[in-house]
């Protein structure tokens, strides 16, 4: 348990912030300006200094963007680190060095991202994203024949619309 610690909005989203000893607490207040305040005699998950998960606004606007603030924290040794959305993500340089999102075309909403696989295999040639995910019951007929149901039993409950095959895949 590290404590105090919470999440803290800046500018441009949020970050996580742990400064769990007395060491970090005193060097966060000093980047704030705030060195009029003493870190707390104990630091646990009941001290009155620790966050207990609630979000707070951080105003100073010397260090407004997250890529500031986690470059300035980690220079002065404190757990700092963004909280990334989907889009962060994905334009992560190391996920995109890594080869970590794959593009392939679906049939009705064009191109579209997918996670790869981080394994790699010498002889893999061509990116681990083989396929689109299939449309709502678009594989519905393959599956059951594989499972040993007959055509005739697939047919009557196609018609009974016990189970769906979607029409992209009738063709």
């Amino acid at each position: 348990m590290i404590a105090p610690y919470g999440v803290f909005e800046v500018q441009d989203g949020a970050l996580n912030l742990a400064p769990g000893t007395s060491d970090m607490w005193v060097k966060l207040c000093e980047l704030l300006g705030l060195e009029h305040i003493s870190p707390p005699r104990v630091l646990s998950p009941t001290s009155s200094a620790c966050s207990t998960g609630r979000r707070s606004k951080v105003t100073d606007t010397k260090l407004s963007t997250r890529a500031e603030w986690t470059t300035d924290l980690r220079r002065l040794g404190m757990p700092v680190g963004p909280i990334n959305n989907l889009a962060d993500v994905l334009a992560d340089p190391q996920v995109v060095h890594c080869g970590l999102v794959e593009e392939v075309a679906h049939g009705t909403i064009g191109q579209l991202k997918q996670v790869a696989s981080a394994i790699r295999m010498s002889e893999m040639t061509e990116g681990s994203v083989r396929m689109p995910p299939p449309m709502l019951g678009e594989h519905m007929i393959d599956v059951l024949s594989e499972y040993g149901f007959s055509d005739e039993q697939i047919d009557a409950w196609l018609a009974s619309q016990v189970v769906l095959q979607h029409e992209h895949a009738l063709g």
